[in-house]
C-alpha cells in the first residue's frame, strides 16, 4: 500500500479533521484507485466514553462495518479497550484511514481484506 500525503488538523473548537492522497492497490492483478481526500471525517470524544469517528463526507450509502448511530467500527471491543493512556492520533486515526481504505476496495471488488466480526 502506499500513502503519498496526510495532514491532521486539531482545532480548540474540538474539531479535528484529516485527509489523504491519492493511493492505488493491485487487487487481483487489476489498479483500484482510492482518493482520500474526497471523506472528511469527524471525532465525537467524551472524557467519560470511548471516542466515535463519522464520515460527513460523502454521505455513505452502502454501510459495512458502522454502527447504528453511523460512527465507524474501527477494533472489536475484545481486542481493543480505550482508556487514557490511548490516542486518538496514534490509535484512532491511522484505523479511520484503514477503514476508509478497506471500505473503498469493498465498494470496488465487494471484498472487506479486513477481520471482520457480527455486529
Amino acid at each position: 500500500m502506499y500513502l503519498s500525503d496526510f495532514s491532521f488538523r486539531l482545532d480548540l473548537r474540538r474539531n479535528i479533521s484529516f485527509s489523504f492522497t491519492l493511493t492505488q492497490q493491485e487487487i487481483g492483478g487489476e489498479k483500484v484507485e482510492i482518493d482520500f481526500t474526497k471523506y472528511k471525517i469527524r471525532v465525537e470524544y467524551l472524557k467519560t466514553q470511548p471516542p466515535k469517528i463519522f464520515v460527513e463526507h460523502p454521505i455513505i450509502k452502502k454501510r459495512k462495518h458502522m454502527f447504528h448511530d453511523g460512527s465507524l467500527c474501527l477494533y472489536h471491543w475484545s481486542n481493543f479497550k480505550w482508556d487514557d493512556k490511548k490516542s486518538i492520533a496514534k490509535d484512532l486515526i491511522p484505523w479511520t484511514y484503514m477503514w476508509v481504505y478497506y471500505y473503498e476496495l469493498w465498494l470496488s471488488t465487494g471484498i472487506w481484506y479486513s477481520d471482520e466480526y457480527k455486529h
